[in-house]
């Protein structure tokens, strides 16, 4: 039996060879406020996060978390047990869906660009 391993970045998303290949060209994305560098534009937008003053409540047992992301992982580790938490945990994962930027690029797909110009936002 012969096992093909294939490199991570082509075995997940077709996006992940372009980050694979930030790596090696130097094109990363930094955050103005501090030294955090990433492939990822995605992980800068979560990154940023960090940097904002107001903090996200969570509604059941009334913590501070300064990201989203924080305050989802927070509500499925200690109320998505019960009814009220599971349903608490949906809403938040809606909007931080609908938090990011959604990039729908379909001059791409035929042929890739790095720098794609195209991209709409949706606001939770």
């Amino acid at each position: 039996m012969v096992i093909w391993l294939m490199p991570v970045y082509l075995r997940c998303v077709a996006g992940n060879l372009y980050t694979h290949a930030r790596h090696h060209s130097g094109m990363m994305f930094q955050c103005v406020r501090c030294s955090f560098v990433t492939a990822n534009r995605s992980h800068l937008t979560e990154h940023e996060q960090t940097h904002r003053s107001d903090q996200r409540t969570c509604e059941l047992c009334h913590r501070d978390y300064k990201t989203v992301k924080s305050l989802i992982n927070h509500t499925r580790k200690y109320h998505a047990q019960t009814s009220a938490g599971a349903n608490y945990l949906a809403r938040l994962q809606a909007c931080l869906f609908t938090t990011y930027s959604v990039h729908v690029c379909l001059h791409c797909i035929s042929s890739p660009v790095m720098n794609c110009s195209v991209s709409a936002v949706m606001i939770c």
